[in-house]
């Protein structure tokens, strides 16, 4: 019996079911089966359910709001260039 469960943990770690792949990448979440209903994080690439999958609620919070800031820096830098550029054939 011993040797059929080693032979079982041989087989989950062959099909990469190891955490944040096929189940909750949070640290003890039991949801499985996230193929489809989960969420991978674009921080820590890890998959979560959707309890999860906020990058707050998993301890991506900080490269989350850092992300976004520099998104919306590279935004605000657009928009400037193009009211700029707006500004210039207007006149």
């Amino acid at each position: 019996e011993e040797e059929e469960e080693e032979d079982i943990d041989a087989l989950v770690a062959n099909l990469g079911l190891e955490r944040g792949v096929s189940s909750c990448g949070f640290l003890g979440c039991k949801a499985q089966n996230l193929q489809i209903m989960g969420a991978v994080c674009s921080h820590c690439k890890l998959r979560f359910c959707l309890s999860h999958s906020l990058p707050e609620k998993h301890g991506c919070g900080t490269e989350a709001k850092e992300s976004a800031r520099e998104q919306w820096e590279r935004e605000a830098a657009k928009a400037k260039d193009r009211d700029a550029r707006m500004a210039k054939g207007s006149g």
